[in-house]
């Protein structure tokens, strides 16, 4: 595992590392490895996905309108703050 911030890396197993969520050597956040960001992702969809359709949420997220430099997150309140 490795620290983003300050390169600090860290032999630990699979299972540890997934439980880690701070670097001990600067105790910033560490980014979790992307199959746990995958799974949280899925079971965030997933009742969508049930009421609606795999077609639909992929379309809603492909209409999110960004612009470079913008995060999804500012964009999706800038769509909602000009739609009022």
């Amino acid at each position: 595992m490795r620290c983003e911030k300050c390169n600090s890396e860290f032999a630990v197993s699979e299972s540890f590392a997934k439980s880690m969520r701070y670097c001990p050597a600067c105790s910033s956040a560490l980014t979790p490895p992307i199959e746990e960001v995958q799974k949280d992702l899925k079971f965030l969809v997933a009742s969508y996905i049930d009421k609606y359709g795999m077609d639909f949420v992929i379309d809603a997220i492909k209409s999110i309108k960004m612009k470079e430099g913008v995060t999804a997150l500012q964009a999706l309140a800038d769509e909602y703050y000009l739609l009022r």
